[in-house]
């Protein structure tokens, strides 16, 4: 504590801070025989200074008085009423009060009006349509900055130039920038997602036609969990590092090496409702087969494909469904004890390639029907997005980590000093390790956490519930009319 802090406690006996008085604890003395003796020895306390405040009346009073009379005279005279009235005070009144005051001199209301603070740049009215304007754009998903900004004043004036066209020149500078998106309580972000906002009704409306989309498939052909698949594709970086480390306090700029390495490859998974995980889908990029890893590090049943960009498309589609769907839905019906006719369903999303008629054949003469899940949804929506693809990409993280702590222990060993240390992110080096950790996250999804953690992702999707009500209740004949009659039910 400061002894000279406005407002701070300052308890002194004779220039004795307070804190080196003895206490009830220490003394043996009680409390009210200390606060005698703090009593007898004078002991003072400053008090903490209120802010005085004054109601619009009594400004515009004050502030009337000032107009015919000096503000010494004027704080001389109000002083027996307002002890903590100040010359500052008055005169801002008073100039306030020349600007706004009637031809017979009064305006008493017109103090209330005015706000504390600069006053903005643009008219009251201009400046809040403008940001009107730019919340429902930023809510829409578009793109809010000062290109932008500026647009949409210059809009604005131009639709009434007769009351704002002395606004056409105005500047858009970094300040006003600053203080727009103070008042509005937003900042300048880099972009996470391409998806827009989406609103609550909006989204239960979706969710519900989705939901009973599946229903409705499921309850038709009486298609058990363990053939009810939903598959995704997600990018897997070879080096996937993680952006966050330690960082000297107020440091703008926070190097990480190799931080922006983007090479990946695309893994396409499928899990089953009752909590299968089938073999991966890789895709590599390349033109031959040279550019796949040793088909030794990777679990059996792996399909590995490669194409210029690697992407899925059409032909991984079909290779998937041939490969790593029709094996593992042929070895359940029999396990099951189902015929080959039975249905299957498969939950994917609305992907251009899903609805090519090689697919679409493919998927009648395998018995499989799809549900798609709506678009812009798919991380509310899709099992996988919701659990298991984050915890592929966790994988993918530590045993980053792990090869570059290993790395520089190596390098220590022989050498002591760090400054010279070169990690080794070439292919050849990163493939068998990302292969290796493919396997892991394989294996992984294998146990009894891992089928957890799949089961986790479709209940948080809504789909294990709707499925359950379908095969307890069946469907109500309403709901073929009308999805939405269950909402009314």
């Amino acid at each position: 504590m400061r002894d000279k802090d406005v407002g701070a406690e300052s308890l002194t006996v004779a220039n004795i801070p307070v804190h080196s008085l003895p206490t009830p604890s220490t003394s043996g003395l009680s409390q009210s025989q200390l606060d005698s003796v703090a009593d007898c020895l004078s002991i003072s306390k400053a008090k903490t200074k209120k802010r005085a405040t004054y109601t619009p009346k009594e400004k515009a009073t004050i502030a009337r008085y000032a107009t015919s009379n000096r503000i010494v005279d004027t704080v001389t005279h109000f002083k027996p009423q307002f002890a903590h009235l100040t010359e500052n005070s008055v005169r801002r009144w008073k100039r306030e009060y020349s600007k706004i005051s009637g031809a017979d001199g009064s305006a008493p209301e017109a103090l209330l009006v005015g706000k504390r603070g600069r006053p903005t740049s643009l008219p009251a009215e201009l400046d809040a349509d403008l940001r009107r304007l730019l919340v429902t754009m930023r809510e829409a998903g578009g793109v809010v900055n000062s290109t932008t900004i500026r647009g949409c004043l210059m809009g604005l004036v131009n639709a009434n130039l007769t009351k704002y066209g002395t606004f056409l020149k105005f500047e858009v500078t970094h300040s006003w920038l600053t203080s727009l998106y103070t008042r509005m309580k937003f900042s300048q972000r880099k972009a996470t997602t391409s998806r827009p906002p989406v609103s609550s009704g909006a989204y239960e409306e979706t969710k519900l036609r989705y939901h009973f989309a599946l229903q409705k498939v499921v309850d038709e052909y009486d298609i058990p969990e363990e053939l009810i698949i939903t598959l995704d594709q997600t990018p897997t970086k070879f080096f996937n590092l993680s952006n966050s480390t330690m960082s000297k306090r107020g440091e703008s700029r926070t190097a990480v090496a190799h931080c922006g390495d983007k090479r990946t490859i695309t893994a396409t998974l499928a899990v089953t409702l009752s909590g299968d995980i089938l073999p991966y889908q890789l895709i590599y990029k390349g033109t031959t087969k040279r550019c796949l890893p040793s088909a030794d590090l990777l679990p059996a049943g792996f399909l590995l494909s490669y194409n210029k960009t690697h992407w899925s498309n059409t032909e991984e589609t079909l290779n998937i469904l041939n490969n790593v769907i029709k094996p593992y839905v042929d070895q359940k019906k029999k396990s099951l004890g189902k015929p080959d006719s039975q249905k299957v369903v498969v939950i994917w999303d609305d992907f251009s390639a899903h609805n090519a008629p090689r697919v679409l054949s493919l998927l009648s003469m395998l018995g499989i029907c799809t549900v798609d899940i709506p678009k812009n949804l798919t991380h509310l929506l899709s099992p996988l997005d919701l659990t298991v693809n984050k915890k592929l990409k966790d994988f993918e993280r530590e045993a980053c980590a792990s090869y570059v702590s290993r790395s520089l222990a190596d390098h220590i060993q022989h050498n002591p000093e760090v400054g010279d240390f070169k990690l080794d992110i070439r292919l050849s080096v990163l493939k068998p390790l990302h292969a290796k950790t493919l396997t892991a996250s394989y294996e992984f999804f294998k146990t009894v956490e891992g089928k957890k953690l799949i089961a986790s992702g479709w209940r948080a999707s809504g789909l294990t519930e709707a499925v359950r009500r379908c095969k307890e209740d069946g469907i109500d004949s309403r709901m073929l009319i009308d999805p939405f009659a269950a909402l009314r039910i």
